[in-house]
């Protein structure tokens, strides 16, 4: 009895602020562009790259480049012997004029009636013949001369002037890296959130940089061994500074949409659920509900309420392990995040 007589007087003389509400930080539930993040790695490559060679077997005579040089589409690269096809050149135009003339006579004269018409034709046939042995060698000339089959940067030259080559020998590479192909695989679960167009952010070792791209083509072919779908996607690249076979960690956003976000630290986990309080309005009282949600994607110390929360509810943001389920809480502040997702995605 005694004991119950001092708890009593020491209720009586504590302060009124013992069952004072609980101070908490809240934070209200907001609706923000969101986007899922699919994540993987993938090489780099010239957007068009070719090993230049020689159609023909021949002896280099002239090297028209320095290595790593900017060309532009039709460049001469090299020259390679060309004295025998020059030659039979020549020799064909020769005989093409003497067929021309002889050609030029006969057509006038078969109009009058002086040669047949048998004749003219023998004329006409020898005067075309002529005119593709000149096309023939031209294009036997022609090949020669290498050229530049589009506007890139060359590599490392490993032949020298009078070096003889053979037919399909490399000779040097060409990569046109004003853009780059990036190629690489996610898994198929993510097949139907994936579209041309889509943009990705990649990152390298090598810079401290964030290179954007779009993807340009999805696979609808999934690997059977490892479930995932082969992508690709163009990076503009104008410094030049991804080179082929660089590997780059890649993120791309995709499936945009408006969802309800909170805090992360808002969130009470209690085994595979997840639980916040939110405040709501009882008697003129701000009471704390202890209130169920479904999760789904986070985003810098935020997580997306698929279910559980509306826009404009409140929820418990500092202050969570103080609160009780029902209890009646004193908001201290309100926090409000200005910055949008959008902009913090695209910092």
């Amino acid at each position: 009895m005694r004991q119950f007589q001092l708890l009593l007087l020491v209720l009586l003389i504590l302060p009124s602020q013992v069952f004072a509400a609980t101070h908490v930080f809240v934070a209200p539930v907001q609706t923000k562009a969101v986007y899922d993040v699919v994540e993987s790695v993938g090489t780099v490559k010239a957007y068009n790259s070719v090993f230049i060679a020689s159609e023909v077997s021949s002896k280099v005579t002239k090297i028209h480049f320095d290595e790593g040089q900017e060309v532009q589409k039709g460049d001469l690269l090299f020259t390679l012997n060309n004295k025998e096809e020059k030659a039979d050149l020549a020799a064909a135009e020769s005989a093409f004029v003497q067929k021309k003339k002889a050609y030029d006579r006969a057509k006038n004269l078969v109009k009058t009636n002086v040669i047949s018409d048998a004749t003219f034709q023998e004329r006409e046939s020898e005067f075309e013949t002529e005119k593709a042995n000149v096309q023939a060698f031209k294009a036997r000339l022609d090949l020669q001369e290498i050229r530049a089959p589009f506007s890139g940067s060359l590599g490392i030259l490993d032949l020298s002037v009078g070096e003889y080559i053979q037919s399909g020998e490399s000779m040097v590479n060409l990569s046109d890296l004003t853009k780059m192909k990036l190629d690489f695989n996610v898994p198929s679960r993510f097949l139907s959130s994936l579209k041309v167009g889509d943009v990705l952010e990649a990152t390298s070792s090598a810079y401290e940089k964030v290179f954007k791209g779009k993807i340009s083509f999805v696979d609808q072919q999934v690997n059977q061994t490892t479930r995932t779908v082969r992508v690709r996607a163009i990076i503009p690249n104008p410094d030049k500074l991804l080179k082929d076979g660089m590997l780059m960690t890649i993120k791309i956003y995709t499936n945009e949409r408006q969802s309800n976000l909170i805090p992360e630290e808002s969130l009470i986990k209690r085994g595979e659920d997840s639980f916040v309080f939110k405040v709501v309005e009882e008697n003129q009282k701000k009471i704390a509900k202890y209130t169920q949600v479904e999760l789904g994607s986070r985003y810098f110390g935020e997580v997306e309420i698929v279910q559980g929360l509306h826009t404009g509810d409140v929820v418990v943001h500092h202050g969570v392990m103080s609160v009780k389920d029902g209890a009646e809480v004193a908001v201290k502040a309100k926090e409000v995040e200005e910055k949008t997702l959008q902009q913090m995605l695209e910092n």
